[in-house]
C-alpha cells in the first residue's frame, strides 16, 4: 500500500504530534463519559419493579356503562358534520386507559384528576433488555388553551422538566 504512505515514509497517524495526541485522548475521554452518563441515566430510568398498579376490578356497571358510551357515540350512526362530547368520570376514564395500555403494551396506568390538573402514573416493561426491569413513569399534566402542559415528569428516580416531555412522549 504505496499509496497511504506520504512521501516522508510515515503514515498520517503516525505524524501526529503531542497536541493531535491529547485531542484523540480528549476526544475518546468525552465518548467514554457521554456512555457512562448514559448508562447511568437509563439505570436511573428503570426500577426493579412496577411502582403503579392498577386494579382488575371491573364491575358489570362498567362494563354496562362503556357499552352505552359506545353505543351513544357510534361514528357509523352519527350525521356527517356533527360534533360531539363524551363527558366521562374519573373512573371510566382510568378503565379506558388501563384497557389500552394492557392491551398493546402491558401497562397499568393510574389518574388522579383535580381541577385544571392531572396527574398520570403508568408503569410499564422496559422495552430494552434489561433483564425485567420497568419504566416507572410519572406526569403532571395543567390545562391550558389548547393541549395540556406537562409540567413535570419523572422516569425512574430521573425527574425531567416538562419542556422535554413533549419529544419524549
Amino acid at each position: 500500500a504505496a499509496w497511504l504512505a506520504p512521501a516522508h515514509g510515515r503514515r498520517p497517524w503516525q505524524t501526529a504530534g503531542v497536541n493531535g495526541r491529547r485531542i484523540l485522548f480528549a476526544a475518546a475521554g468525552l465518548v467514554w463519559l457521554a456512555a457512562a452518563l448514559s448508562m447511568l441515566a437509563l439505570w436511573l430510568a428503570t426500577d426493579v419493579q412496577p411502582r403503579f398498579v392498577a386494579s382488575n376490578a371491573v364491575a358489570a356497571a362498567d362494563i354496562e356503562g362503556a357499552w352505552q358510551l359506545l353505543r351513544g357515540h357510534d361514528p357509523r350512526r352519527a350525521r356527517p358534520g356533527t360534533v360531539r362530547v363524551a363527558v366521562l368520570e374519573q373512573r371510566q376514564f382510568e378503565w379506558l386507559l388501563n384497557h389500552g395500555a394492557r392491551r398493546w403494551t402491558g401497562a397499568a396506568v393510574t389518574l388522579h384528576i383535580e381541577p385544571g390538573r392531572a396527574i398520570v402514573r403508568s408503569s410499564l416493561p422496559s422495552p430494552l433488555p434489561l433483564g425485567g426491569r420497568w419504566l416507572n413513569v410519572e406526569a403532571d399534566l395543567r390545562q391550558s388553551r389548547t393541549l395540556p402542559t406537562v409540567t413535570a415528569l419523572r422516569v425512574g428516580e430521573l425527574p425531567l422538566p416538562g419542556w422535554l416531555a413533549w419529544p419524549l412522549l
